[in-house]
């Protein structure tokens, strides 16, 4: 017992020290810094940044957990052809990893003045003028996290047992009835859990409120970036960071909690698709693909709509110029990052994992303690960290981008360990071989596709980071969300767009591999 609780000690330190340095230090700097530096008084100057924030993430999430819940119950309780499963499938995964600046640029050509929208609706004239407006938040936020719902209640919802309902029906139960009376109660968790998890994401959102919204409609996570940049109002983006670390902190607490009650599990209850289900399933997926179709094709949509290469020979010509930075060294930097954050959090999370799947709460614990933090927060963290220790703060982006990955990274892997047999690791201690032999030659060949499919999602979310590198990047360093950012913010929406398509061609291949991966687990 003692040599198993040597070992388990041993196998904990790694993590525990880059969670310490990486995510304890920051936000306990962050917490000594507020309550030394006299800005409490200032929150109150601010208060009505706070419970607008709150509001626009409490019905951002209400709206995308309602169509998130409208996909879910087509693909829980109907017979859908599987060739509109796998399209349901595959645009909410793509949806829920794809950059926050590509998915304005969807918006864009979708709701912009010349876009496509507008363009069916001319001949009747009509004329929706949406952007810039606290609508086009919303909206935005919705689309962004429907798949959360889908994911989270989605899954509960397929797994549920369909006994209960047909149970139900003996008794004389008609399927409202059966619904709010058995589904909805079991489901209530995951419901909650999905719409606190969407809060979150709305409340700390960044590139959909920089880009649609602008300043006016401006969230916490803006504010403290806007407020950072000017050295005088450190102290607000202090007093704004803390703030939202304890709203944030306890409502992915709360979600957590909830995600942990799981249904009777069981063969699903499916019945024939009618009108009604064949509506509640396109309109919610029309509304995440048609932006995300648009955000692909982008870099070929010119002027009236034509299909071009010109967007693309702008950027080369002077859009790269006005960035400032070669292209190749951009994709360089934006490639770099990926691999360097996704290198330390599989790293990191394949101990993490390893005692999480044995039942070590304390572990479980950890795994979930990122998702309580926004990207902004620890990027300030971040920046006290480099005028406390000198560090540099470009050097910190890979770390940064590591611990917010860390949640769903040990989640994949989690559930790649609970697949190696204990009977497999038993006869390797009899063999006597090391724990760095087990390692290398039997764990990571067992969780190879695990690992692969970790490593790529890690990837596609330091791609898609922007409120991280805008803050602690410096002259002469540029990402590909970055790049995008900066000419749509300057009005080169032509290049903006040719560049967003190379980015979401970079995430798409993640996105290919995940799901090639996905393949050799079944």
């Amino acid at each position: 017992m003692g040599k198993d609780r040597f070992r388990v000690l041993m196998g904990a330190l790694p993590p525990l020290f880059y969670l310490s340095f990486f995510l304890f230090l920051p936000i306990a700097l962050l917490v000594h810094r507020f309550y030394t530096g006299g800005v409490f008084e200032l929150l109150k100057e601010y208060s009505r940044l706070v419970y607008f924030n709150l509001f626009q993430a409490s019905l951002s999430a209400f709206i995308a957990t309602s169509l998130g819940l409208m996909i879910s119950y087509i693909l829980a309780r109907k017979r859908l052809p599987q060739f509109f499963r796998s399209i349901a499938s595959a645009v909410s995964k793509v949806s829920f990893v794809i950059p926050g600046v590509s998915m304005a640029v969807g918006f864009f050509l979708l709701l912009g003045r010349r876009g496509f929208l507008n363009t069916i609706l001319a001949p009747l004239g009509l004329r929706v003028d949406i952007l810039y407006t606290f609508w086009a938040v919303i909206i935005g936020h919705a689309f962004y996290n429907i798949p959360v719902t889908v994911f989270i209640a989605g899954n509960a919802w397929e797994k549920l047992d369909g006994r209960l309902i047909e149970a139900s029906k003996v008794d004389g139960a008609g399927p409202w009835r059966s619904f709010l009376k058995i589904e909805l109660p079991l489901l209530a968790p995951s419901i909650i859990a999905s719409y606190l998890l969407s809060f979150v994401y709305c409340f700390t959102s960044f590139a959909v409120v920089m880009i649609l919204g602008g300043v006016r409609y401006s969230t916490l996570e803006v504010a403290i970036y806007m407020y950072m940049r000017n050295l005088q109002e450190f102290n607000v983006a202090l007093a704004l960071t803390f703030v939202q670390m304890v709203i944030v902190a306890g409502v992915a607490m709360s979600s957590s909690l909830f995600s942990m009650v799981r249904v009777p599990i069981g063969s699903p209850h499916r019945t024939r698709m009618n009108t009604l289900s064949w509506f509640l399933f396109f309109v919610p997926l029309s509304f995440i693909a048609f932006p995300l179709i648009l955000s692909m094709l982008s870099g070929f949509i010119y002027r009236g709509g034509s299909f071009s290469l010109k967007p693309f020979e702008l950027l080369f010509k002077r859009g790269l110029d006005f960035l400032g930075l070669g292209f190749f060294k951009i994709v360089l930097y934006t490639v770099f990052l990926g691999v360097a954050a996704a290198s330390v959090s599989v790293a990191a999370a394949l101990f993490i994992s390893y005692f999480s799947s044995r039942g070590v709460w304390f572990f479980k614990v950890l795994s979930v303690i990122p998702s309580a933090v926004s990207t902004v927060t620890l990027s300030m963290g971040y920046i006290l960290i480099s005028l406390y220790f000198g560090f540099n703060t470009i050097s910190l982006i890979p770390f940064l981008h590591s611990v917010l990955s860390i949640p769903i990274v040990v989640s994949i892997l989690d559930g790649g360990w609970r697949t190696v047999p204990n009977e497999v690791i038993e006869a390797s201690k009899v063999d006597g071989a090391s724990s760095v032999v087990r390692l290398f030659k039997i764990y990571i060949p067992l969780l190879k596709s695990f690992i692969l499919r970790a490593f790529a999602f890690s990837m596609a979310i330091s791609f898609s980071d922007l409120g991280g590198v805008l803050m602690l990047s410096e002259r002469g360093f540029m990402t590909l969300s970055m790049g995008v950012y900066r000419l749509m913010g300057s009005r080169h929406m032509t290049e903006a767009k040719a560049l967003n398509t190379i980015l979401m061609g970079l995430v798409l291949m993640i996105f290919l591999l995940i799901e090639s991966t996905l393949g050799e687990e079944d």
